[in-house]
């Protein structure tokens, strides 16, 4: 997540050379989709296949379902990032035969993939299912992600730099309200996918406005005044003035409550119903912290 992508990597690559296939094949497995996903973010794209196809045997001999859907979840992103569409459709079309253990990140892929094809009403209907289901912190902010896309290859590009504005003030929000500093950091980078986004938009627009007008210093203007917005917004710097605003003995709580959510996308869960986990999807749902109470 902090983008140590050489360290990660080490780290696994140790723990494979500890691990027998033969003894602990599970293990061997889960490590190999730890690979699959720090390849994936740092650009291996043809390692991180490799090694989910090789986890994916693994799981299918052992007859493992929910590992094996996480797996092939992992490897149908890997498909699409390669640009290897039509692999990418497979897979899904074959998940949806079958019940779906991991079905908003199916959906989630399923919505990417329709808006690589173009295909906005297929994404239109896709991310309105995704809108009633309970999302994971890291889904929610791939889902908004997914939602400024529709809106700026639907011709909305004003709609998608706000939507995107919208979700990285909520998650700045939450980084605001951790009491670990670590944390607070951590959170702050999940805004990059929005940024990534937000500063292409942005760019293609101003240039295009300013070759339009011919004010080309007026755009540039704006374009910086946005920009610097985005960038207070995703400061990584650790996380500390706002952590008073939660009830000191129960900041512990909403940190798990938080680590819990950014985990969500790796592992089965279940949140618990706790103050903690209610304060951190009121800032969610509306942006604004609530303090917790027992």
């Amino acid at each position: 997540e902090f983008a140590a992508f050489d360290e990660a990597q080490a780290l696994v690559d140790t723990a494979l050379t500890k691990l027998s296939e033969k003894d602990a094949p599970a293990r061997v497995a889960a490590a190999l989709v730890s690979s699959t996903r720090i390849a994936m973010r740092a650009g291996r794209l043809g390692d991180a296949l490799r090694s989910a196809r090789f986890a994916e045997g693994i799981y299918v001999r052992l007859g493992m379902p929910i590992e094996l859907d996480s797996c092939r979840v992992v490897l149908a992103q890997v498909l699409l990032r390669k640009g290897e569409t039509d692999a990418a459709a497979a897979a899904i079309d074959d998940v949806r035969g079958h019940r779906m253990l991991n079905a908003q990140q199916w959906d989630l892929l399923d919505a990417r993939l329709s808006l690589t094809r173009n295909q906005l009403d297929r994404a239109r209907r896709v991310l309105a299912r995704l809108r009633a289901e309970r999302l994971s912190l890291t889904e929610q902010i791939e889902f908004s992600e997914l939602q400024a896309r529709w809106s700026a290859q639907s011709g909305d590009r004003a709609r998608a730099r706000q939507r995107l504005l919208d979700a990285a003030q909520k998650v700045d929000d939450i980084a605001d309200n951790a009491g670990n500093p670590l944390l607070g950091q951590l959170l702050a980078l999940q805004i990059a996918p929005l940024r990534s986004l937000a500063l292409e938009l942005i760019l293609e627009d101003e240039a295009a406005s300013a070759a339009h007008s011919g004010d080309q210093q007026g755009n540039i203007s704006a374009a910086a005044e946005e920009t610097w917005r985005w960038l207070r917004l995703a400061n990584p710097a650790p996380r500390t003035r706002n952590a008073s605003s939660l009830a000191k003995k129960n900041v512990k709580a909403f940190d798990a409550a938080v680590a819990r959510e950014l985990l969500a996308d790796s592992k089965p869960h279940v949140t618990a119903d706790t103050a903690a986990a209610r304060s951190l999807f009121s800032v969610l749902s509306s942006g604004q912290p609530k303090a917790v109470s027992s």
